[in-house]
């Protein structure tokens, strides 16, 4: 795998022992971190090794401090937390899940409010609530709590939308997927999730254009790729839901090395 020579990385965020950040576009070397590290993926699954085993896909997985690993981005986006020995989380997490490994699958997953929250906060960072959001999913991980939707079928929207290609998403499309009339789709879906179906498509349409940016796009093949007419009108819906331009977005977060960021405030080594 080769590594792109400018990764995508977000402005990190670091508040009681917790750095937090997005990042993107890149194969890290083998290296290890003396701060134990959480990956969670925010649209597919990325990839990683260690030094005894092959590549294996990932949703969210939480890295022991030491051992030796490398990340691929695998064309998605995910968001990284390093949690020092500093945070009272630290070692409730490596008790529960590390004890006799050094880096375990998390069976946990993003609630629509959440992903709603982590588009926001991408472009559009906050701090204090960012740190707000990290303290409570670090909660559910020393908790984990199967979370049941009432309606199956918003499930199986939910679903849909996360694996069909974002070009092709629509409410008739949901609709004919699930046999229902698209009227009838829209109402359970706000009824369930308390949410507008159309604004969730719209945001999720975006996550992709940006996804495929961070990734090394242009900006306009990304927008033709997360199904969005022209240029204009994404830059419009951008504007609208989240007050930023696309063009700002990129120039502000572009880096050339994670490392750059994060050398400052803990210890990483190349193995």
């Amino acid at each position: 795998m080769k590594a792109l020579i400018k990764p995508f990385c977000s402005h990190l965020d670091l508040q009681d022992g917790i750095i937090s950040l997005f990042y993107s576009s890149h194969v890290t070397p083998m290296h290890r971190h003396n701060v134990l590290q959480l990956i969670l993926d925010l649209k597919n699954e990325f990839l990683f090794r260690t030094d005894y085993t092959g590549w294996t896909k990932h949703k969210c997985l939480v890295v022991k401090e030491g051992v030796n690993h490398q990340l691929a981005t695998n064309n998605s986006l995910q968001l990284i937390l390093y949690l020092d020995g500093s945070n009272p989380m630290t070692k409730h997490i490596r008790e529960k899940y590390l004890v006799n490994n050094d880096f375990y699958e998390l069976d946990i997953s993003l609630s629509l409010s959440e992903e709603i929250w982590l588009q926001q906060k991408l472009l559009n960072p906050d701090s204090v609530s960012f740190f707000s959001f990290s303290q409570t999913f670090l909660n559910r991980l020393i908790d984990v709590k199967d979370e049941h939707l009432n309606d199956n079928r918003i499930a199986t929207v939910l679903q849909l939308v996360r694996k069909a290609p974002a070009c092709d998403l629509s409410i008739g499309y949901l609709s004919n997927k699930i046999c229902i009339s698209s009227s009838r789709l829209r109402a359970i879906f706000r009824n369930g999730m308390g949410f507008p179906l159309y604004q969730y498509i719209l945001r999720y349409k975006i996550l992709t254009a940006i996804n495929e940016m961070v990734n090394g796009r242009t900006i306009q093949d990304a927008v033709y790729c997360a199904g969005f007419n022209d240029n204009s009108h994404f830059n419009k819906m951008l504007k609208k839901i989240f007050n930023v331009k696309p063009s700002r977005f990129l120039k502000d977060n572009l880096c050339q090395s994670r490392d750059d960021k994060t050398k400052l405030f803990f210890k990483t080594e190349l193995a």
